[in-house]
C-alpha cells in the first residue's frame, strides 16, 4: 500500500496504523515479560495477525472490544492486571489509527452532531480538482434524529475552492427556503467562507461581493439561523 498526497485523513490514519503494526508495537505484560503484541504467540498458539480479520465494514472499536474481552475471556483465564491493559488496548488501537503521525498533535474524536430539537442541520462542502479546476459544491439537510429532509449536489463549472464553498452555501440556502425551513444551523468546513459570511461590511471589490450579498440576504429570511465551522471529519 503506497499512500497518495490526496489521500483522505482516514486513509492516512490507517496507513499510519499498517506501519506501526508492521514494525511490531512491543508490550510489556506480568512481570515485565516483552511480548511483540501484533507478531507473538502470545495469548494463543497463533499470531494475533493470523486471528484476528478486520473486515472493513467492521467498526474496529466494536469488533476489538468484543474480541478481547468477551471471546478471549470466556477461553482464556486472565488476571485482573492483564484485564486492565486489554482495557487500555481499544483507545490506544483507535488513536493510532486516527493520527497521522505528526509531532504536537492531539488526538480528537470527531462525529456529527445533530442540531436542537425542531432545529435543522445544514452541512455544506465545496471542492475543486487541481489537474482541471473544476469545481462543484453539495449538501444535505438533516432533522434532530439525524433524517434525511433533502440534499444537493452541483457542477459549478471551473474556479477557485472559496468559490465552491459560497456556492454551496447559496444553494443550500435556498433549498432549505424551498423546504420552508425556520429555524437552520449551517455547518462549512470552510472558516474562510464563515468569516466572508460574518464581515458585517465587505468591501465591494472583493471577487465574491455579489455572491456573499446573495447568501446574506437568503439567510435573512430564516426564524432562527447559525452559521459555523466545524473540522471535516464532522
Amino acid at each position: 500500500m503506497i499512500p497518495k498526497q490526496n489521500c483522505s485523513p482516514t486513509w492516512k490514519g490507517i496507513m499510519f496504523g499498517a506501519q506501526l503494526l508492521d514494525k511490531g508495537v512491543i508490550w510489556r505484560l506480568g512481570k515485565g515479560d516483552k511480548v511483540k503484541f501484533w507478531r507473538d504467540k502470545w495469548i494463543s498458539d497463533m499470531p494475533l495477525m493470523q486471528t484476528v480479520d478486520l473486515a472493513p465494514d467492521l467498526n474496529l472499536n466494536s469488533l476489538v472490544s468484543d474480541f478481547f474481552l468477551n471471546g478471549w475471556k470466556k477461553s482464556s483465564p486472565m488476571s485482573s492486571e492483564f484485564e486492565g491493559i486489554l482495557q487500555e488496548i481499544v483507545p490506544a488501537i483507535t488513536a493510532i489509527m486516527g493520527t497521522n503521525g505528526g509531532a504536537n498533535k492531539v488526538q480528537v474524536l470527531l462525529a456529527w452532531v445533530p442540531p436542537e430539537i425542531d432545529m435543522v442541520k445544514l452541512n455544506i462542502d465545496g471542492s475543486r480538482r487541481g489537474s482541471t479546476g473544476a469545481i462543484g459544491a453539495g449538501g444535505v439537510l438533516r432533522d434532530h434524529w439525524g433524517q434525511w429532509i433533502g440534499g444537493f449536489a452541483v457542477n459549478l463549472g471551473q474556479g477557485e475552492v472559496i468559490e465552491a464553498e459560497l456556492w454551496g452555501l447559496f444553494f443550500g440556502l435556498n433549498l432549505a427556503v424551498e423546504k420552508k425551513l425556520d429555524d437552520i444551523v449551517i455547518e462549512m468546513d470552510s472558516d474562510t467562507a464563515v468569516i466572508l459570511i460574518q464581515i458585517k461590511v465587505l468591501n465591494d471589490c472583493h471577487p465574491n461581493a455579489g455572491l456573499i450579498s446573495s447568501c446574506k440576504r437568503l439567510m435573512n429570511l430564516f426564524r432562527r439561523i447559525k452559521l459555523q465551522h466545524v473540522y471535516r471529519e464532522r
